[in-house]
């Protein structure tokens, strides 16, 4: 009953029912399957179980497939221990290797970092630098600019090309502005012609569609209305028919009933008496012959009746062909009317792309328009240096002529000398002004290029235009805009012309200024003719000036190629911090990559390390409950030596008593 209620208390484990020859088998199996590696109770290899009784041995038996079972299930779960033990290592190994690579990756973006710090300052003791050597230039560019002050003929010759430039370049825009307003009415009349005749097609093609659909509106009414007249007919001859086969065979069937009756003839021929009637008498034959005519008559109506069902299934199969043909037309009506939708598709095609083309062309006027624009500011700019300079260079000769008159009336001699200084300044200064002018003339010969260049540009789009007429015709919206951009235009050239007449006017202006100045420059010329032993002394000053102008122009340039260096530094400089940023950015992603994986793995390592402990509950029970096992089954065997001393003893004692 022990046994029993611990097997009921222990309800998974299997109670195996042997015979008792297998028990010595089964313990063998025991030992073998028990491994030494995992033994709990070494006992068990040395018990021997040779003074158990047969009726004894089931409940060992019992217990033995149990230990077997547990101890089966022991070496399992100790097996998936050491797999999870290998797999927890091999996850704290990786786990290692991770660290690892996380601190080489944290010491190469420190690295990174430290070497982005040093192109950080780097670049600021670059800048600190490039600004002083800028200002620097900037103030030998003062230097210059003071000295910038002869520019005179030139300017004179500037200001008349320009002026001719830009007459031309007027006529040029007002000639254009016709042949626009020109194309733009062309381009109107024919929008309005192709939207009369698009109108007109228009309505042409809905009428005929309307009548059209009108007419078969109407014959599909008749035909209805026939079908109806002729499905009523047909209905009535059918009711006729039915009634003419009805009497048909009431009439066959009277026939049967008369062909069976006896003749009268049959009968005794009675005299005639002198109150009938003289007629022949009501014989079989004649009734025949009035049955027969009667069906006779019946048969034609019949004959007539299916001439008729004949006629009206004609009439109904020709309504039925008037029906389909009437479907047909609807058919090809309705073909029609999509390849109409498709053509007006296609035409809305071909308008888009032209006002696509359009647009285009406008985009590049606008474009021409801008550059000219350009062009005309910077002209605007030049002539307000030009001034500039002319009024800088009137002011500086007036106080010069004051300096001189004063001077001549204190010193004569040192007012000789300054007039002498004065004339070489002005004749270095004029030769500046020429190599000035030089180059402003190339400038100016390479904006006539860019003027001529925009000029064909400007042709080529104007006939371009002009062989796309009738494409530009369906763009009413675009033409006014258009419209509307050339009268501003228009009024911007008013503007334009204003201006240039006030530069004329001050150029008119300028020119007395320089008649007076003329004379100035007489008398100085008189007064040089004196001076001539100082000029000597002057002339060697103006090459010392020209040298240290040609040193100063040297430095000019080796200060814009150091800056072109540096900007190409810079330029280098912020490709490598982009290119830092991006590595550093591949290291954060990767770094957090790397946390995110041993995250995971550290959970992961949780888990397993939770598994272990749970696994290790349950060997510890499977451990426990085997020590259990063992121990009823050494009080099993107590008891069971208890009973046999027990039954030994009773034995005896039975014996004692027989004897």
């Amino acid at each position: 009953m022990y046994i029993h209620s611990d097997c009921r208390r222990m309800g998974w484990f299997g109670i195996l029912t042997q015979k008792t020859q297998h028990v010595r088998s089964s313990s063998i199996d025991v030992r073998h399957v028990y491994s030494p590696r995992f033994r709990s109770s070494p006992r068990l290899l040395h018990y021997s179980d040779e003074h158990l009784n047969v009726e004894e041995q089931q409940s060992i038996d019992e217990l033995f497939s149990r230990l077997k079972s547990e101890l089966f299930k022991n070496n399992t779960l100790e097996e998936i221990n050491d797999m999870l033990r290998e797999e927890n290592d091999a996850a704290l190994a990786a786990n290692d290797n991770l660290r690892q690579d996380v601190v080489e990756l944290t010491r190469a973006l420190e690295h990174l970092e430290q070497s982005q710090r040093d192109d950080r300052d780097r670049f600021k003791t670059e800048n600190s630098r490039y600004r002083s050597q800028v200002e620097q230039q900037h103030r030998q560019l003062i230097e210059l600019w003071k000295a910038f002050t002869a520019v005179k003929r030139k300017v004179r010759e500037l200001h008349t090309s320009t002026a001719n430039d830009l007459d031309k370049q007027l006529t040029e825009f007002t000639r254009c502005a016709a042949m626009m307003k020109k194309a733009i009415r062309h381009a109107e009349f024919k929008n309005t012609e192709l939207r009369d005749k698009m109108a007109k097609e228009k309505d042409e093609v809905l009428e005929e569609v309307m009548a059209k659909y009108e007419a078969l509106s109407t014959s599909q009414i008749e035909t209805e209305k026939q079908l109806m007249d002729k499905t009523r007919q047909l209905q009535k001859l059918q009711d006729e028919l039915h009634r003419t086969k009805e009497q048909c065979e009431e009439v066959e069937s009277a026939i049967s009933r008369i062909c069976n009756m006896t003749e009268l003839s049959s009968a005794p021929v009675r005299l005639r008496t002198r109150s009938e009637s003289p007629v022949t008498p009501h014989t079989a034959n004649e009734a025949m012959r009035k049955i027969r005519s009667v069906l006779s008559m019946k048969a034609a109506q019949l004959r007539e009746a299916d001439t008729r069902v004949e006629q009206a299934e004609l009439e109904m199969n020709r309504l039925k062909k008037q029906i389909e043909t009437y479907e047909k037309e609807k058919k090809s009506q309705k073909d029609r009317e999509k390849l109409r939708d498709e053509e007006t598709t296609e035409r809305e095609m071909k308008l888009s792309t032209v006002e696509h083309e359009l647009r285009r062309a406008t985009e590049r006027i606008q474009a021409i328009e801008e550059e000219r624009n350009m062009k005309e500011t910077m002209l605007t700019t030049l002539q307000n240096t030009i001034t500039s300079t002319h009024r800088s260079h009137k002011e500086f000769i007036e106080n010069l002529m004051s300096n001189h008159r004063d001077e001549l009336a204190a010193r004569d001699k040192m007012h000789e000398n300054e007039l002498d200084e004065r004339l070489s300044e002005e004749r270095t200064r004029q030769d500046r002004m020429q190599a000035e002018m030089d180059r402003l003339s190339t400038e100016v010969e390479n904006l006539r290029e860019q003027l001529r260049n925009v000029k064909a540009d400007h042709s080529a789009a104007r006939k371009a235009v002009e062989e796309k007429d009738f494409l530009i015709s369906t763009l009413e919206e675009n033409v006014t805009r258009l419209k509307n951009d050339l009268e501003v235009e228009v009024s911007k050239l008013d503007t334009k012309e204003n201006e240039i007449t006030e530069h004329t006017l001050r150029y008119e202006e300028m020119l007395a200024k320089e008649q007076q100045l003329k004379q100035d420059l007489m008398e100085a010329q008189e007064l040089n003719t004196v001076l001539s032993d100082d000029n000597k002394a002057l002339q060697d000053q103006m090459i010392q000036l020209r040298t240290d102008i040609d040193k100063l122009q040297e430095q000019v340039d080796s200060t814009t190629h150091q800056e072109e260096e540096l900007k190409t530094r810079l330029e280098e400089s912020h490709q490598l911090n982009i290119a830092n940023e991006q590595h550093v950015h591949k290291l954060k992603t990767t770094i957090r990559v790397l946390e995110e994986k041993i995250e995971s793995d550290t959970e992961e390592m949780k888990l397993v390390r939770e598994q272990l402990g749970h696994h290790q509950n349950l060997t510890k029970e499977r451990g426990n409950e085997c020590t259990e096992l063992l121990r009823q089954l050494e009080d099993v065997k107590s008891e069971k030596g208890t009973q046999r001393t027990e039954s030994k003893t009773t034995n005896s004692y039975h014996k004692g008593p027989e004897r």
